[in-house]
């Protein structure tokens, strides 16, 4: 997560990025820079979209994986740059790829607790003073 004092650096970020215009740089436009390596749009891109992806995936209960949820999408989003065609706007592929981190984030939770269940289980059969059926 960037610290919320950085946030008040990404308006003079969002000024330079736009050439000085004062006109606020589209998201298709900083993944097209993203995909040059542009670290700088990158930062920007997450400003932008960071707490609206944290609150999203509070409301889609994931309470405290959000934050790791948000840097493992963004993360993605990166790693996909190249990929990236804009077709739709950029939240539809930014939200699209957020379910899918909240879905492989939600199936390694229900198999971590199957094997919780089942080692409870296993130990609660190899408690001592339990009688042992021959």
């Amino acid at each position: 997560m960037i610290p919320a004092g950085e946030q008040c650096h990404d308006a003079a970020m969002n000024e330079e990025a736009s050439g000085g215009t004062g006109v606020e740089i589209e998201d298709f436009d900083l993944m097209a820079r993203i995909r040059e390596d542009d670290h700088e749009a990158f930062a920007i891109l997450i400003r932008r979209h960071q707490q609206p992806l944290v609150n999203f995936f509070r409301r889609m209960g994931a309470y405290t994986d959000a934050e790791d949820l948000v840097q493992e999408t963004f993360l993605r989003v990166f790693q996909y740059r190249l990929k990236y065609r804009p077709a739709a706007k950029f939240t539809t592929f930014l939200y699209t790829d957020a379910r899918h981190m909240l879905a492989d984030c939600l199936r390694r939770t229900k198999r971590q607790e199957k094997v919780c269940d089942r080692e409870a289980g296993d130990q609660a059969d190899d408690a001592p003073g339990r009688a042992v059926q021959l």
